[in-house]
């Protein structure tokens, strides 16, 4: 092996992932930059497509890491096929890929690409055991004509995959500012539940119950309630969705 061989060859794996295949964070990173810094010339339009396995965390943990490498290794392979020339697709670990494709007319041209890849990774995965489907969330957003920049275009396109994955298996979502907004509101939110529970403000009230039949007392119903410093006394639908979903309905119990 030559030296330049050599070289070659640790360059594509400091750029790879070696599971998949695919281009890594780095070299993903490198290429949203290099297609931003050409976006204000572009006339057309650049998509930035996340990808998720639906419920893979659950099929990783009833199959194990062997078959999940598989799925991973099966699904990077089906996203290839998918491209058009020119597209870059990603890996970026546990189960989330990225697909970059250029030269699009509108938000609908992505939107297909994305209904393309699902297709595709819908099939059953034919895996020791037996086969399986696994379905994809996808979260698009569009490289902004006035202010093209790699990582905001990566972040919203990963805020509009949660709004997919929130939406049910098998979703598509579209980045939005109202969708930006709303994750801003969620992450605060949570941050502000967390520092309530450290500082002791979530109280639980008591409602008794009552037997109809007889009229006696027989028992209490504890709903819990949050002395917000800045809101007054909360109502459990103002706060425990978000703590449903950020996790924290244990520690609130």
């Amino acid at each position: 092996q030559t030296r330049s061989e050599a070289e070659r060859e640790n360059r594509f794996r400091m750029l790879h992932d070696p599971l998949t295949g695919l281009p890594n964070a780095t070299y993903l990173k490198a290429h949203l930059d290099q297609v931003a810094a050409g976006a204000e010339r572009a006339t057309r339009q650049t998509a930035v497509l996340r990808v998720d396995l639906d419920k893979f965390r659950t099929l990783r943990e009833t199959l194990g890491l062997r078959a999940a490498e598989e799925i991973l290794r099966i699904a990077a392979r089906r996203l290839r096929k998918t491209m058009r020339g020119g597209d870059f697709a990603a890996y970026l670990g546990h189960d989330d890929f990225v697909l970059v494709a250029e030269g699009l007319e509108d938000a609908q041209a992505a939107g297909l690409i994305a209904h393309r890849i699902q297709a595709a990774l819908g099939q059953p995965f034919s895996l020791q055991g037996g086969a399986r489907r696994v379905g994809c969330s996808v979260g698009v957003t569009l490289f902004s004509d006035d202010l093209p920049e790699a990582e905001r275009a990566l972040a919203n396109a990963e805020i509009a995959l949660i709004e997919a994955q929130e939406a049910g298996a098998g979703s598509v979502r579209y980045f939005s500012e109202g969708l930006r907004v709303e994750a801003e509101r969620r992450e605060k939110m949570f941050a502000e539940l967390l520092a309530g529970l450290d500082r002791g403000e979530f109280v639980a009230f008591f409602q008794p119950q009552v037997d109809l039949a007889t009229g006696a007392l027989s028992g209490f119903e504890a709903l819990v309630r949050w002395r917000h410093p800045r809101h007054g006394l909360l109502a459990p639908g103002a706060f425990l969705d978000y703590a449903e979903a950020a996790d924290l309905t244990e520690r609130l119990g």
